[in-house]
């Protein structure tokens, strides 16, 4: 799937996206930098979806993607410049226990939990 704001086609499905996307300060656009004006456009590209995990208290999993993102910048004064950078854009994902505790006995104090000292 792609989201482009340069002469790449999109096809993203949701046009509204698209429409934002495509707007002066999202994915085109220019800035000042000093005198000098710099035009920039952007290309995302989705390399993966897939669904982790559901959140501790919520009803639905969590989908997880991540994007590869390019822009391309120019100025055009008496040195005229290019320049293209790249980007991966990902959602870093971590369990909400890291740890668990299981009982092989459904009696009370199951499982019971001490601290140990150990001494050299």
């Amino acid at each position: 799937m792609i989201l482009s704001a340069s002469s790449q086609a999109s096809n993203y499905p949701v046009s509204a996206v698209q429409t934002a996307f495509n707007t002066a300060g999202a994915g085109k656009g220019s800035i000042t930098a000093g005198n000098v004006t710099i035009n920039y456009n952007t290309v995302a590209t989705l390399i993966s979806m897939h669904t982790a995990f559901q959140p501790f208290g919520v009803p639905t999993n969590t989908t997880v993607q991540t994007w590869q993102i390019v822009s391309d910048g120019s100025i055009s004064t008496i040195r005229a410049a290019k320049v293209e950078v790249s980007a991966i854009l990902e959602r870093h994902i971590t369990p909400t226990f890291n740890n668990a505790v299981f009982a092989t006995n459904d009696q009370c104090g199951a499982p019971h939990l001490r601290r140990r000292r150990h001494d050299q």
